[in-house]
């Protein structure tokens, strides 16, 4: 089956460029009870494939697994939204990856084609019509994205998306 876990926690609720999509990547990286690879392993000893995407309004987190161990992975998932850490070194990692690949886009013309495009088709100021700098590295950091995360994610509503074989007469009630 399919969850789609949804936080309105998109680009248009960072106050600094790129805070969004780091935490939206980085949220997998750690829990209180969990390192970055413990929790890898836990998703992979369940068959389960998760994935996370970042837009202009939502932060959505994905999993894929077999119906058969879809109760098995939802106190895990939730474990995310509840108790992620940040650790100083993974994002430290993070900021210098993306950089590097912001520098190798930046040579791209697709990449420059796909910026000016949205600034023409999109007003000034608009979530869309913004592209990123390099300044905007900076505002990776460990705080920034706690501070993000907390205020978007932790113990917030979100919305789920459950599609594919699951027993709909058996719901699934979880309170963390």
């Amino acid at each position: 089956c399919k969850m789609d876990f949804v936080f309105d926690a998109g680009y248009a609720f960072e106050k600094e460029s790129i805070v969004a999509s780091s935490m939206g990547q980085l949220i997998n990286k750690g829990t209180k009870a969990k390192t970055a690879k413990e929790f890898i392993e836990s998703v992979e000893l369940l068959g389960a494939y998760y994935d996370s995407n970042t837009g202009g309004d939502n932060l959505t987190i994905t999993i894929y697994i077999l119906s058969s161990k879809f109760r098995e992975i939802i106190p895990l998932v939730l474990e995310l939204f509840h108790d992620a850490l940040f650790s100083e070194e993974e994002v430290e990692n993070y900021r210098s990856i993306q950089f590097q690949k912001y520098l190798v886009n930046q040579e791209k013309v697709s990449f420059q084609s796909n910026n000016e495009f949205m600034k023409l088709i999109y007003p000034k100021g608009h979530i869309y019509s913004q592209s990123l700098d390099e300044k905007d590295f900076v505002c990776i950091n460990k705080d920034r994205i706690i501070k993000f995360y907390e205020n978007q994610v932790k113990a917030k509503l979100f919305r789920v998306y459950i599609s594919g074989n699951v027993d709909h007469a058996d719901p699934v009630s979880y309170t963390h």
